[in-house]
């Protein structure tokens, strides 16, 4: 049988000549053997991230586009806040994606009345538009907008690699509604809040979980206020100083922090503080706002606004130990000083229930 000539081993590459030979040989399981490693190393590229699929080159960076200054882009304002008087000490800002009905109406009947009796303390959930196209989502979230008045709805995409936009929006909303408040306090959607001895939950849909103890959290507002003269450039949190993680796998967590040198060049992020939850007070509320419309868009939020941002304008960020972003123990529960907890599982639940019931649990 004669081979084409463009197939003949004598016009293929050495390497070529060897395989096309292996393969041929009385050997098959070499063959199959080196197979089996070309394909393996020909899969490695696929196997490792170097930067997110939301982000590319070709995406602007120009906060301006998705933040829109000159317009207006809320599409439904937290009415309640306008009931509330001059003596509003905090707003807790749960930054919740849209289809998440359950969680914000479990928030509203367990714990969020008990904050909002103090008279200063708000809650408001953060919200953008469902990525759903069929648009049912969207209409969901205006009537429940219009029935309880507590929803910041905004006109953009709401997903995990739009935060640092959600995050801008909700600084625009602020930085043009003066509500009388001395901080924010921004919080990741998923928690548990604890008041007077009270724990309870409000969601526990994955493996760990978020818990704020506004309680505690007024009590060292008034604190910080007092020891840095009305919080004067500082922002607490819990902090971190690290490297940007510039190579993972597809198969790894940290893969959704991947950060390409092209968009943060650095070895270094400046200090910020975690994302699960944190402090900003009222005053600095403009110069982030401002500095973000000026500054390329790093889809990170907690290392862009309280990073990034926080070091343009002057920000000290301070690390406070009743911060716990880290997993813990449900036994924690059990101490009220903190203000955030994060990590607690749910196989955990039974604890969990018992300190809810008790305020204690005897496996503690």
């Amino acid at each position: 049988m004669m081979i084409p000539l463009h197939h003949h081993p004598r016009h293929q590459s050495s390497w070529l000549r060897w395989f096309y030979q292996l393969k041929n040989s009385r050997n098959p399981n070499r063959y199959y053997f080196f197979s089996v490693i070309c394909a393996i190393v020909l899969s490695l590229p696929f196997l490792f991230v170097i930067e997110n699929a939301s982000w590319t080159r070709k995406n602007s960076r120009d906060m301006r586009v998705y933040v829109k200054p000159e317009e207006i882009t809320t599409i439904a304002h937290p009415s309640t806040l306008h009931s509330y008087s001059h003596m509003l000490e905090v707003v807790i800002a749960i930054h919740s994606h849209p289809n998440n009905f359950d969680e914000r109406d479990a928030i509203r009947h367990m714990w969020m009345h008990h904050a909002i009796a103090t008279g200063k303390i708000a809650v408001i959930f953060c919200i953008g538009k469902s990525p759903e196209r069929h648009g049912s989502i969207n209409t969901r979230v205006l009537k429940e907008s219009d029935e309880f008045g507590d929803i910041l709805l905004e006109d953009f995409i709401d997903t995990y690699d739009n935060l640092t936009i959600k995050s801008t929006l909700m600084l625009k909303y602020f930085h043009n509604n003066d509500i009388g408040t001395k901080v924010i306090f921004k919080v990741r959607k998923n928690g548990l809040v604890r008041r007077k001895g009270l724990l309870t939950i409000y969601h526990l849909q994955a493996d760990d979980d978020v818990f704020v103890n506004p309680t505690e959290l007024l009590r060292q507002v008034r604190y910080w206020s007092y020891a840095t003269d009305g919080f004067q450039k500082v922002m607490f949190g819990h902090a971190y100083n690290s490297p940007p993680i510039r190579l993972t796998t597809i198969f790894a967590p940290q893969k959704k922090w991947i950060m390409p040198r092209w968009m943060y060049p650095e070895d270094l992020y400046p200090t910020y503080l975690s994302g699960s939850g944190y402090i900003i007070p009222s005053s600095e509320i403009t110069c982030l706002y401002e500095a973000a419309l000026e500054t390329p868009l790093v889809y990170l939020e907690d290392v862009f606004v309280t990073g990034i941002l926080a070091e343009t304008c002057g920000i000290r960020r301070q690390h406070n130990e009743f911060f716990l972003p880290n997993k813990r123990s449900p036994c924690l529960l059990n101490d009220s000083n903190f203000i955030l907890a994060h990590g607690i599982k749910l196989k955990d639940k039974e604890i969990i229930q018992e300190i809810l019931t008790f305020g204690y649990s005897e496996h503690c």
